[in-house]
């Protein structure tokens, strides 16, 4: 996958973006194209026998610090994103191997929060192998494991009641202003899937991929705990998760391309998984109810050699987990640098 995070950064950093040349340099016109770096190909374009690999560290800062200043509250806020994803494709003659990492983690501090609180936290590994058939047709198989690398709270700025209910049906009262959610790693959905790809077109500005499989689907997450507040009470709900297994159809598809020397981006993706076997076995709805939903969106502009801009959208249904869609969106000003087979020369023989 070529898709790269990190926070919205501060202004101040796009004034450092434009004072980047030196003093009294004259840039013409043809330095500063050459300073738009484009990435490399993306993973899923891997044409020609070989290795292609790409790393991504970035990091992003805002910070702001108030002191009496009508209609601000007093204080200081930091906001700060680091991530870390990687990417590695390998083809030889029919054989296609695509893998990728992301971890992602943010954190943010405001006058009405003096700790530290988590606003992202993402581990997230994806592994196809395609056999290529015929150059746009064969079978594939996939694997991906998605979770949290920290544990998970519930934070507010003042004393909250919460009234957590129990697996067996108990409830719990707990008071204060954080409630622990999650452990390190929980909940962890494993999903493996296998059968048939094609990809029917294909350019550098618009290819498209879909595939059709079955498999597992796999959530752990017994014990751990998610809101499910009811506005009409004063205490915040909460329920307790369970773990469960599918075997499910997988249908997806993904389209993706790259413009302007691939300085710019673009990727969209959805998969639907339609369980025929749940494990627990649930009688409250059809099988239908229980599908399972996956929709991304990624749109990346390589400013500079160290700047990005990329927005990502993200959409995720697991109503045997909980019966809501989870949405996340996230516009990035990035400052980020690649190393990757080609920028360093080292690619497989």
């Amino acid at each position: 996958m070529n898709v790269r995070w990190g926070a919205i950064v501060a202004t101040t950093m796009l004034v450092i973006g434009a004072g980047a040349a030196p003093a009294g340099a004259q840039v013409t016109a043809e330095q500063a194209a050459d300073e738009l770096v484009a990435d490399d190909q993306p993973a899923e374009q891997i044409d020609e026998d070989g290795l292609k690999w790409k790393v991504g560290p970035s990091f992003s800062l805002s910070f702001n610090d108030n002191r009496n200043v009508v209609g601000q509250p007093d204080g200081w806020a930091l906001n700060f994103d680091v991530a870390l994803p990687l990417s590695i494709g390998y083809r030889a003659g029919s054989h296609e191997l695509r893998a990728s990492l992301d971890t992602q983690l943010a954190y943010s501090r405001t006058p009405a929060f003096e700790d530290f609180i988590k606003s992202k936290d993402v581990f997230a590994f994806d592994a196809d192998y395609l056999f290529h058939a015929l150059e746009w047709l064969g079978p594939y198989v996939r694997f991906a494991l998605d979770t949290t690398m920290l544990h998970g709270y519930d934070e507010r700025s003042g004393e909250t009641s919460w009234i957590i209910t129990r697996a067996d049906g108990t409830t719990d009262a707990a008071l204060g202003r954080r409630l622990q959610l999650t452990d390190p790693f929980q909940p962890l959905t494993i999903t493996e899937m296998a059968g048939a790809f094609s990809r029917p077109y294909k350019s550098d500005g618009f290819t498209i991929e879909a595939r059709a499989g079955f498999g597992g689907l796999h959530t752990f997450a017994d014990g751990q705990l998610a809101l499910a507040d009811d506005d009409a009470t004063s205490a915040v709900e909460v329920k307790t998760l369970h773990s469960f297994d599918q075997a499910a159809v997988e249908v997806g598809l993904a389209m993706f391309g790259a413009f302007v020397e691939n300085k710019i981006v673009w990727r969209v993706a959805g998969d639907v998984a339609i369980p025929v076997v749940n494990r627990p076995e649930t009688t409250d709805h059809n099988l239908a109810y229980y599908t399972n939903v996956d929709l991304s969106a990624t749109l990346s502009f390589k400013l500079l050699e160290w700047l990005s801009l990329d927005y990502a959208f993200k959409v995720v249904r697991r109503p045997q987990l909980i019966d809501e869609f989870q949405i996340q969106n996230n516009l990035l000003l990035t400052l980020s640098y690649i190393w990757s087979d080609e920028n360093t020369g080292v690619a497989g023989e």
